[in-house]
């Protein structure tokens, strides 16, 4: 990364948030919509089956693990999580 582009980041305290879309937990076969593994529920508005937790990758919540094979690809934006 750009040296000055680095520290503008952090001058205006740039961070990127522990999203659902970057949690261990979330599958997301489609780009917005998916699962989360950690919390089921009984559904019962068709199925009455148990189901994970349908979420969507911008969410969050307290059990947030850091999926590391989704930020391989950041770079030193890793560092703003």
């Amino acid at each position: 990364m750009d040296a000055n582009k680095l520290v503008k980041l952090q001058d205006i305290n740039y961070r990127m948030c522990k999203v659902c879309g970057l949690c261990l937990h979330g599958n997301f076969p489609s780009y917005e919509w998916g699962t989360c593994r950690l919390y089921k529920y009984d559904h019962l508005k068709h199925s009455k089956t148990t189901r994970e937790l349908s979420i969507h990758k911008f969410g969050s919540c307290k059990n947030f693990e850091l999926n590391e094979s989704r930020v391989n690809n950041l770079g030193t934006f890793k560092g703003f999580i």
